[in-house]
């Protein structure tokens, strides 16, 4: 089978949040405990997990809201509706109505500290709370998360000291359950690849007009060349290398909508590649931070060479896969921005002068 020069960041292992699959109780992690089991600690929640329709998650720095569109897309609304991984929403959802009690705990709010599992707005609140709601927006289930007495094991599920919303009493729980207070550790950040051995030559445009490209005239040559190089001078052949390499792992930190963000003054930088994809990378920096904008299209005239056939290392694409890879990456990317790393815009934003040795004889 040809190697896929797209390769979706996720992987093939996510499970989407179809209805079915919302029923499966893991029964066989539920092992009884010495202190000995007291029933779910929402008994309800196993038969109304398919009308959940809405988490809403806080601590005590921050608040934000995961809904469902349709019946297999959820999304964070605080950051204009990003696709958030279904498999993390079905994890939290059913580790949730799995949850066994083992014991009651305390009703001292003091202790409730202790436990991580008081009010978030006391000071020193360590609790995360998480709230369920179904379509019509009425509470399904609503408790606070603290800490962990006992850690989770391939073998038997953690002990987790938790608080009912409405609730005084504590409890002692068991189960499988990770809720994060952080918005991005719940975005879905699939993204895509483009592997070097398919680059064919890479433009950086500055605002003023200033260009620096790189290319390779043979896609069997390992290195990149830099085009307009002055005889005199040499090229840093790490950094000509590593802007070719710039789509092998694209990941990203923060995510708005692309017109959120004033790309008129960008850097771009446009990937061709041999089997003809061509990416355009709008680059700018908000507030200290560098914001990408990514479109694709097709190079009719490349795809119609058609070197995938006699592609040795079967890296190429077809014209098909090509179509297909470039609509991919317009519809899942191509109306928002993504705030990156340093270090990977670099390779997006690179002057003709950086990638010269200085004084080089």
């Amino acid at each position: 089978m040809r190697a896929k020069g797209l390769t979706i960041m996720a992987g093939a292992a996510v499970v989407a949040v179809a209805a079915a699959a919302w029923i499966v109780i893991r029964q066989a992690e539920q092992t009884a405990s010495s202190i000995g089991d007291q029933g779910p600690l929402f008994p309800a929640l196993a038969q109304q997990i398919n009308d959940v329709g809405t988490l809403m998650i806080a601590d005590a720095k921050q608040s934000f809201t995961i809904q469902r569109q349709g019946e297999d897309r959820w999304v964070l609304k605080e950051k204009a509706d990003y696709r958030v991984r279904d498999d993390a929403v079905k994890k939290a959802v059913v580790g949730i109505a799995e949850l066994q009690i083992l014991e009651p705990r305390s009703e001292n709010p003091e202790l409730h500290q202790k436990m991580g599992v008081g009010d978030l707005d006391k000071p020193g609140s360590e609790a995360v709370r998480i709230t369920l709601k179904d379509k019509a927006s009425k509470d399904l289930a609503s408790l606070l998360i603290g800490k962990t007495k006992a850690s989770e094991t391939t073998m038997r599920p953690a002990e987790i000291f938790v608080r009912k919303a409405s609730d005084t009493k504590a409890w002692l729980v068991h189960g499988r359950l990770e809720v994060k207070a952080d918005p991005m550790s719940w975005v879905d950040k699939e993204t895509f690849k483009v592997v070097r051995g398919r680059i064919m030559s890479v433009e950086i445009a500055q605002p003023d007009g200033a260009k620096a490209e790189i290319r390779r005239t043979d896609p069997a040559k390992e290195e990149f060349e830099l085009v307009g190089l002055p005889k005199d001078k040499k090229a840093k052949v790490s950094d000509v290398n590593g802007i070719a390499g710039g789509l092998e792992f694209v990941n990203f930190d923060d995510v708005a909508k692309a017109d959120a963000v004033d790309f008129s003054k960008a850097v771009v930088a446009t990937y061709r590649t041999y089997d003809g994809l061509v990416l355009e990378i709008r680059t700018v920096k908000k507030d200290g931070k560098p914001w990408v904008n990514f479109k694709a299209s097709v190079d009719a005239a490349q795809v119609a060479k058609d070197l995938a056939k006699t592609d040795e290392k079967k890296i190429l694409l077809s014209a098909e896969e090509v179509e297909k890879e470039a609509k991919g990456i317009n519809d899942r990317l191509g109306a928002w921005a993504h705030q990156v790393p340093d270090y990977r815009s670099d390779n997006f934003t690179r002057k003709p002068d950086d990638l010269i040795i200085k004084d080089a004889s």
